[in-house]
C-alpha cells in the first residue's frame, strides 16, 4: 500500500488533481499545459459521475486518487539508497 494513501489530502484532493490533470490546455503565458477547471469544480464533476454510475462520491474518488497515485510514483525520480 502507498504511504500517500494514509495523507490528509486522500482521497478527494487526489482524485480532483487526477481530473484536473485530464482537462488542461496549453498557456501560451506559461509555456507549459496548465488545468483549465478548480479543485471545486473537478469535486463537482466526480459527484455528478458518481451518481450517473450508481457508486458513492468516495468510491469513484478514492479509484480516481489510486490512478493518481499510480501516475505520480510511476514518474516520480527512484530514491537514493541511504
Amino acid at each position: 500500500m502507498s504511504a500517500l494513501k494514509s495523507h490528509s489530502r486522500y482521497p478527494y484532493t487526489f482524485a480532483c488533481d487526477f481530473l484536473r490533470g485530464k482537462v488542461d490546455d496549453f498557456n501560451v503565458d506559461f509555456g507549459m499545459r496548465v488545468p483549465t477547471i478548480s479543485r471545486s469544480q473537478a469535486s463537482q464533476a466526480i459527484g455528478a459521475i458518481a451518481d450517473v454510475l450508481g457508486v458513492t462520491k468516495q468510491e469513484l474518488a478514492e479509484k480516481l486518487a489510486d490512478r493518481w497515485i499510480a501516475d505520480v510514483e510511476l514518474t516520480a525520480p527512484p530514491k537514493e539508497a541511504a
